[in-house]
């Protein structure tokens, strides 16, 4: 993910501000080597990770009755 850092950066028809995401083109990677823009890794959340994981069945469990 390539954030624009300062400014503004017009490509085609669609300007982008400081702050959006920019695409990933060669355009855009001259304005990360002028420190125009930054690379970011994206980073999941373990949070949204553990919502995804599906609950574990319990098998042989005893209930005193």
């Amino acid at each position: 993910m390539i954030i624009l850092r300062h400014g503004r950066y017009i490509s085609g028809t669609r300007i982008f501000r400081a702050g959006e995401v920019l695409p990933d083109t060669p355009g855009v990677q001259e304005l990360v080597d002028k420190r125009l823009a930054e690379a970011v890794a994206e980073v999941k959340t373990q949070k949204a990770a553990k919502k995804r994981e599906a609950p574990v069945a319990q098998e042989n469990v005893k209930v005193d009755t």
